[in-house]
């Protein structure tokens, strides 16, 4: 795996600097996107690259998906009905907060609705009632040190200022307001700029780098560019997974789980006989196609909320809380064929 770093553009117009691994998949980058630039996580999200309009493949790697070194790629969420009724809501929270003169509230509110809906019709006015909000898509504040990389291969965001409003221009654009202590990680390395026209220049000495590195990359020179991404269909791929209905995690070879006998797992019975691919149990990918199971261990133990685990005192049995749904499930067989 490799850090890349990009630029992530929110609907509001807002640019964030973030390294993320190359090989993540489309659809596990977005909400590790979406949690850290503080967008409501309820919406469906797609990324697309500035400059056209067809959003990645979800089911595909960034990578397979064309992304390099210095890409510029909007997150936008789908205007369907429940975009409709969240942004509804936020901005009616706004309002019941102005209304009780919790304006720390009433701000948050409302830099999350024009964040995502800088369109938002404002029919009661709170743009101008709201203290201390300036109105339209206000800038998230900036973190002051990022310490390691975040959940699922992707650092914190580092905002950088850009136009406010639902057009995004081109990378490396003015408009930097006051300075701040702003620390990138990417990968091992860190970068740390005293105010953020130094954000500008980093990104604008690397960009063309980044762009003549993709321009003379063809098939064969650079072997992880060459490399395949893994199919997520293949029996031979690593993943973990969710299996039977209980929605137990499991970890390995799909071919390998569903080969084992019912028997060999912890809480699955005594019969010796029938494996679990044959009880017809459904076996879910949640994180992966994997190469190899140390990668596979990685992304299990990245999901996993260590402070959660706890047994259950029936039978042995043992759950933890896992980030990718918030919810417990059993994980007493979650490594046992991983090999």
């Amino acid at each position: 795996m490799a850090q890349i770093a990009i630029m992530v553009i929110d609907p509001g117009g807002n640019r964030f600097a973030q390294a993320i691994d190359n090989y993540a998949q489309v659809r596990h980058a977005i909400p590790v996107f979406v949690n850290r630039l503080g967008l409501p996580e309820q919406l469906t999200y797609q990324l697309i690259p500035v400059g056209t309009r067809s959003p990645l493949l979800v089911d595909k790697t960034l990578v397979a998906n064309g992304v390099r070194p210095g890409a510029e790629l909007r997150l936008q969420p789908i205007r369907d009905t429940l975009f409709a009724a969240v942004t509804k809501k936020l901005y009616e929270e706004a309002r019941d907060y102005a209304a009780k003169k919790l304006w720390e509230l009433a701000r948050e509110r409302l830099e999350q609705l024009f964040r995502t809906y800088p369109e938002q019709p404002d029919p009661a006015g709170l743009l101008q009632i709201v203290p201390g909000y300036a109105g339209g898509a206000a800038a998230p504040t900036a973190a002051t040190a990022v310490s390691g990389a975040a959940a699922g291969g992707a650092a914190p965001p580092v905002p950088v200022p850009g136009p406010a409003a639902a057009g995004v221009e081109a990378a490396g654009g003015s408009g930097f307001g006051v300075g701040c202590l702003i620390v990138i990680l990417l990968g091992a390395g860190a970068a740390a700029f005293n105010n953020q026209n130094e954000i500008e220049r980093w990104w604008n000495k690397n960009k063309p780098e980044w762009a003549r590195n993709a321009a003379k990359q063809q098939p064969g020179k650079d072997a992880r560019a060459a490399k395949p991404a893994p199919d997520a269909n293949s029996k031979e791929v690593y993943g973990v997974f969710l299996v039977g209905p209980g929605e137990e995690v499991i970890c390995g070879r799909r071919s390998v789980i569903e080969g084992t006998p019912k028997g060999n797992l912890h809480g699955w019975g005594l019969d010796h006989v029938t494996t679990v691919g044959q009880s017809g149990v459904e076996l879910r990918m949640i994180r992966g196609p994997f190469d190899t199971a140390e990668e596979t261990r990685r992304a299990y133990e990245a999901d996993l909320l260590p402070e959660t685990v706890r047994d259950m005192g029936i039978a042995n049995h043992t759950r933890a809380r896992f980030r990718f749904d918030n919810k417990e499930h059993m994980i007493d067989n979650a490594t046992r064929l991983l090999r």
